[in-house]
């Protein structure tokens, strides 16, 4: 079975978003598509699954083209993995699980003992049985991610598309879930998965298509296209901040190999959180190992700190005036807003991965939306975690006044959708571009100490003339960056353009 997309032309609408994709993947390969956020790899999925019309080209599977067929029929051949997934109300995860058979079940049916049966074997496939009696919104991330494979494999489909499988979830459940990815392709299956992570291109060996700008520029075997000359141009501030990462050892690029762990002669092993068993082994070579993980500011100072602490006096010292930095702007911030009354904070509406993708309770986006003056609809709303859907009607129920994008396309789709034109912000033109520069600012990465400034600014702009972001960044990344940011670099960040 060969799936084929030949000069793929992908968007919303009348705005074209990705032009001129060609990739194809078979049964028992990988095909990663790899790329920054914002580069179009969302939309592309959505146009082969159906739920975005193809503007251009042809999408072929085993010789047909699939442009005209029902969602149905689409829905029997290839299956769908999102990047999270959190249902209305508490079904257990078999329930979940059977929703897979829908396309193969008639109007108002319910599932047989046959679908049933798949569904169990599924998750037999992925040895996460033993969860099927468990209310699927009370697992963890990682096993969540592996119930939405095993729904996708319910549907029994040639080929598997996979939106970022990994989206959110710590180290640990990172390597879970692609372990189980390569194993479904020993299998035979065929499997097309976004990453923006190029190390995940080597625990999933196979075919890598390289995509910057809204295209694809390289595709091939993953050490010919994962490559620094590459890698610099997908990811322009890769070599920026740190060029001497060139030369940094790499003593196995898959899998941890204990033996080649063991030649390279490690001071100390740093890992995310989730990785226990490869703790207890590497502990017993006598190699110590250090235990990371963030998800809120507090355990992101506390990371940096520890980080500091274990590489030496100069870096303690430069942990600790980070977090010192970090506190300040926090702290410069709050001193006014957390006098701001209930009826003058202002009500934010965050678009994530689309327009109707966001984060709500349990995500740095309310930290930095409540701490700068604002409501995070979203939360307010009972949405939790990050990257959830919501449905049109809830946003324009919500009528935010202000709108943050992560992703630039994800502006101009809101603009060009009628359905958000009487939505206040949209009005009014108040959508802001997150600033985007190591990372994206709203994220979790070092970029966050500034986030907090930028989104005060843009609340509150009279509380807050005072603030010079042109000058914060500036400052920031000499001070922790030791980098030089040219103006033209200082609008790439504050305007980004993808």
């Amino acid at each position: 079975m060969k799936l084929e997309i030949k000069n793929a032309i992908c968007g919303y609408g009348s705005k074209t978003v990705i032009k001129g994709i060609s990739v194809k993947v078979k049964s028992g390969e990988i095909l990663c598509l790899l790329g920054p956020n914002g580069v179009g790899k969302t939309t592309f999925f959505k146009t082969i699954l159906g739920f975005l019309k193809l503007q251009g080209g042809e999408i072929i599977l085993d010789g047909e083209n699939i442009r005209n067929w029902s969602k149905k029929r689409l829905a029997k051949a290839i299956g769908y993995v999102p990047q999270a997934h959190t249902p209305p109300f508490p079904f257990s995860v078999l329930d979940v699980v059977i929703m897979g058979r829908s396309a193969h079940l008639g109007t108002f049916a319910s599932p047989s003992k046959n679908d049933v049966a798949i569904a169990e074997e599924s998750l037999e496939t992925l040895g996460i049985s033993f969860l099927k009696n468990k209310i699927y919104t009370e697992i963890s991330g990682g096993e969540r991610q592996m119930v939405l494979i095993a729904r996708a494999l319910t549907q029994q489909p040639h080929i598997l598309i996979m939106d970022e499988p990994t989206s959110n979830l710590d180290f640990g459940n990172q390597i879970r879930v692609l372990e189980r990815i390569n194993s479904l392709v020993k299998k035979g299956m065929g499997v097309i998965m976004t990453t923006h992570f190029p190390d995940h291109t080597f625990l999933c060996p196979s075919k890598v298509a390289l995509m910057q700008k809204n295209n694809i520029f390289n595709v091939g075997d993953v050490n010919d296209v994962v490559t620094e000359e590459n890698l610099k141009s997908a990811y322009p501030w890769y070599m920026k901040i740190y060029p001497k990462i060139k030369t940094v050892s790499v003593p196995f690029d898959k899998e941890v190999n204990i033996e080649e762990l063991i030649k390279s002669k490690p001071d100390v092993v740093v890992l995310w959180s989730g990785k226990e068993e490869l703790q207890k082994k590497i502990e017993k070579l006598g190699i110590p190992v250090i235990i990371i993980y963030y998800d809120t500011p507090e355990e992101l100072k506390k990371s940096v700190t520890l980080m500091g602490n274990l590489l030496g006096d100069k870096e303690t010292k430069k942990a600790a005036e980070f977090c010192s930095y970090y506190d300040s702007n926090i702290k410069r911030i709050t001193e006014k807003t957390s006098s701001i009354s209930a009826d003058n904070k202002v009500k934010v509406y965050y678009s994530a991965e689309s327009p109707l993708s966001t984060d709500g309770n349990n995500s740095i986006v309310t930290s930095w939306i409540e701490m700068s003056g604002g409501i995070n609809l979203a939360a307010q709303n009972g949405i939790t975690g990050m990257s959830q859907n919501v449905p049109m009607e809830d946003v324009v129920k919500w009528n935010p006044d202000v709108i943050v994008v992560r992703d630039a396309p994800n502006k101009d789709a809101i603009l060009k959708d009628v359905r958000f034109k009487d939505i206040n912000a949209v009005k009014n033109n108040k959508i802001y571009i997150n600033p985007k520069g190591v990372n994206v600012w709203c994220a979790r990465s070092g970029d966050e100490a500034l986030q907090v400034l930028w989104a005060a600014k843009i609340l509150h702009p009279d509380m807050f003339e005072d603030i010079d972001m042109n000058k914060e960044v500036k400052e920031f990344y000499k001070t922790y960056y030791s980098y030089d940011v040219s103006n033209e670099e200082l609008e790439d960040i504050m305007n980004p353009k993808k």
